[in-house]
């Protein structure tokens, strides 16, 4: 979602006839039998990423898929001009993510009701707006805490749109949340790498360094200063691989001898930990808010498995030592060593073990707010 501009979207409330509490306790009871059942719907709003590669947006699809293989009843919302034909996510992460239901609410019908969950991401703060009086439940998914300060409005904050509950990726997030919203109920679903990612039985390289970064004046700052700096490294190959699908993105990685990385309002880190999957030495600078997994135990100092520079310039003599080491094979083995840590880590069994913890969560919570509103209305009979 690299749009961080409020997204306009319109939902249009559908006006309800009065109904007697009888028939309301009727509808209530049909709702919790589809909550028993699974056939209620999950229903992820999303933006066309027309196969644009992005964490982000690969991620809310990955979570989509995994409930779905959990037995949930899922869907994906979009809003598309009838003359803007909707693309996604195929040949970025894979065709199968697209044979989830996608719908159009410019043309497609979709009836939501009080059993249903609606996922919002944080960049469509006017969404929560318009959906505040629908009967689902609705909850915020923040991958990325730096869109708010851009999104919300001054002062308003996602209570007022009627929202307390919130699904994000990490601690350091849920911490940042709770400082300007401390009344949120906050659950953490860490993100997952692609099983593209692995580590390859042979161990030769190309004399290459991979660069990924969000600021294409990066590469050349790294690349050409870098030729200036060491003239005798011309051997040496630069790739800027930023828009390559990810089966590409990880051949090119597990071909490199190095992944440099620059993202420093990164809110999770999917490049490093492709590339530590990958076993490519990761050369990265420091983000402003990192993340728990690139700490230590201590959750101070940043973990080992990576070679951490503080700017753009310090990256040229990282480089340097990483592919001199590499080459005379003299790579440290303990270096390796924490990097073979994150194989087991990460993995997409891992996430779907979560989501599954956190939708039953969800689940339960929703039937027990709809068995207290029965008890409500049968008082009032």
């Amino acid at each position: 979602m690299a749009n961080k501009k409020n997204q306009k979207v319109e939902v249009k409330q559908v006006e309800r006839p009065e109904v007697s509490n009888e028939e309301r306790i009727v509808k209530l009871k049909n709702e919790l039998e589809k909550l028993d059942k699974k056939e209620n719907k999950i229903l992820f709003w999303i933006m066309d990423a027309k196969d644009n590669p992005s964490g982000s947006v690969g991620n809310i699809y990955v979570m989509a898929y995994l409930l779905q293989e959990l037995g949930y009843n899922v869907s994906m919302l979009y809003q598309n001009d009838d003359k803007d034909e909707f693309v996604g996510v195929g040949g970025f992460i894979g065709e199968k993510y697209m044979n989830i239901p996608h719908y159009n609410i410019n043309k497609d019908k979709v009836t939501i009701n009080v059993s249903d969950i609606l996922i919002i991401p944080e960049l469509f703060s006017n969404l929560m707006e318009q959906t505040k009086n629908m009967p689902c439940k609705r909850i915020v998914f923040c991958q990325n805490f730096n869109f708010i300060p851009e999104i919300m409005p001054i002062a308003v904050e996602w209570g007022q749109k009627g929202i307390l509950d919130v699904i994000t990726t990490s601690e350091v997030q849920k911490r940042l949340l709770l400082e300007i919203m401390p009344y949120l109920k906050i659950k953490i679903i860490e993100p997952s790498i692609a099983p593209y990612f692995y580590r390859p039985k042979s161990t030769e390289r190309n004399l290459q360094v991979s660069i990924v970064t969000r600021d294409r004046s990066d590469v050349n700052k790294i690349a050409k200063l870098f030729y200036l700096k060491y003239p005798l490294f011309k051997f040496l190959t630069f790739k800027h691989l930023n828009g390559l699908g990810q089966e590409l993105f990880a051949e090119e990685i597990r071909n490199s001898v190095a992944c440099v990385w620059v993202d420093r309002e990164t809110n999770f880190g999917f490049t490093p930990l492709e590339a530590i999957k990958c076993g490519t030495i990761v050369i990265g600078v420091i983000p402003d808010e990192p993340t728990d997994w690139m700490l230590s135990e201590n959750k101070k100092d940043m973990i080992d498995s990576i070679i951490w520079v503080s700017n753009l310039n310090k990256i040229h003599t990282a480089i340097v030592s990483v592919v001199s080491s590499w080459m005379e094979d003299k790579v440290p083995p303990k270096f390796a060593q924490d990097m073979l840590k994150f194989d087991n880590l990460f993995t997409r069994e891992l996430q779907k073990e979560k989501l599954n913890i956190v939708f039953s969560e969800y689940i339960k919570e929703r039937k027990d707010e709809l068995n207290e509103a029965i008890k409500i209305f049968k008082n009032k009979e």
